[in-house]
């Protein structure tokens, strides 16, 4: 976790153009895909409960913030079974008080010591104002932001103090991947802290040949998660 959490402030090798920390904020983190389905969103949802689990004292708020456009398609809000979970309670529209310019500082949807900032499956979309908004004024010490729509809301990648890449090691998924990889090289050198994690390891995977396409000798791995725990987790839900 410290070569997520940790904060550098590098200079860039192509002259004026950094990336640095956002003052006393906190930390923002991008989790971005390299190609569609990469898994991203898991990954995220992932982290953010990794971190609750380990800030025991409630030091730290974990905020979990889902950045979509206009991409039709499921919402976090499903798939975690929010309406169940929130049953009793409000749980509060922050895209939609961003959108009226309302203030939110002091609300909170918090549930296993995750805030969670996530877009309404009757009004999931949203444009660059209101995402810049939460991204900027979500409250919290640490926020997750999930890049999943993907390069839909990369107008805001900028704003990160971190990013986490997640490669499908596939040669499909690779392939698919390029031009994100591309971009997101631009801005390591330029600055910006990545951290690149191959989804869906497996024993058919050339690990050599994975890492000369990345050219990156440490990147993470995550075991590919079969699919039928996937659907058992939303069904508990």
């Amino acid at each position: 976790m410290n070569r997520v959490l940790m904060r550098t402030n590098q200079q860039s090798e192509m002259g004026e153009e950094t990336f640095d920390p956002i003052g006393n904020g906190p930390v923002r983190i991008g989790v971005i895909p390299g190609s569609r389905g990469a898994g991203a969103t898991l990954i995220s949802l992932g982290l953010a409960q990794l971190l609750a689990q380990q800030d025991r004292k409630g030091k730290d708020r974990i905020t979990y913030l889902e950045l979509r456009g206009n991409t039709v398609g499921p919402t976090v809000y499903d798939w975690t079974g929010m309406e169940k979970r929130f049953a009793g309670r409000n749980f509060w529209d922050f895209f939609n008080m961003a959108k009226n310019q309302e203030p939110f500082r002091q609300r909170i949807n918090l549930d296993e010591g995750i805030n969670w900032i996530l877009p309404m499956p009757e009004d999931w979309s949203s444009d660059f104002a209101q995402r810049a908004r939460l991204i900027r004024r979500a409250p919290g010490s640490i926020l997750i932001c999930d890049f999943s729509i993907f390069p839909e809301v990369g107008e805001h990648l900028a704003d990160m103090d971190v990013l986490i890449l997640v490669v499908d090691p596939a040669p499909s998924g690779l392939l698919a991947s390029l031009p994100i990889l591309r971009e997101v090289r631009r801005m390591e050198e330029a600055g910006m802290p990545v951290i690149r994690v191959l989804n869906k390891w497996n024993e058919g995977i050339e690990k050599r040949e994975v890492l000369r396409f990345l050219q990156d000798r440490e990147p993470l791995t995550i075991a590919d998660i079969p699919y039928e725990a996937i659907c058992r987790c939303q069904f508990s839900c």
